[in-house]
């Protein structure tokens, strides 16, 4: 009688551990699905299309960049009037224009694409610290 009960007892706690087992394996793929089916986004509020655009500022980017274009313009007006103002025979104006003349010839070279405008600025910077200084670049003194 108390080997019935003890067998009884040995197959009912087998069969909790099995059922224990497979809920148990159940329950982590679960909650593996469930992780994988949890969106990493949410929506909180559905899309709505503007009814008008907020930005760029479109007309001040048009306003400002024709403002731009003209004042660069009349930079060149102005620049190319004193340009033709200046004597043909000074020494500063024949020297900018052989630098200028020099970077027209490279520029069909493929080589020195890269270095023109760094040389170009560094020309510009030595012609008016020249300026500022008021160095001559002639010797011949009268």
């Amino acid at each position: 009688m108390l080997g019935v009960t003890y067998s009884d007892l040995y197959r009912e706690t087998k069969i909790q551990e099995s059922v224990y087992e497979t809920l148990t394996e159940e329950y982590e793929l679960a909650k593996v699905q469930e992780a994988k089916e949890t969106p990493t986004v949410r929506v909180l509020d559905a899309p709505v299309v503007p009814e008008t655009r907020s930005f760029p500022p479109r007309l001040q980017i048009i306003f400002f960049s024709i403002c731009l274009a003209v004042a660069a313009r009349a930079f060149g007006i102005l620049g190319r009037a004193h340009w033709q103002g200046i004597d043909a025979a000074d020494p500063l104006k024949l020297f900018v224009q052989e630098v200028w003349d020099s970077f027209r010839a490279w520029g069909n070279s493929t080589r020195t694409e890269m270095f023109r405008l760094t040389l170009a600025s560094r020309y510009v910077g030595w012609v008016l610290r020249l300026k500022r200084t008021g160095t001559v670049l002639s010797t011949n003194q009268n």
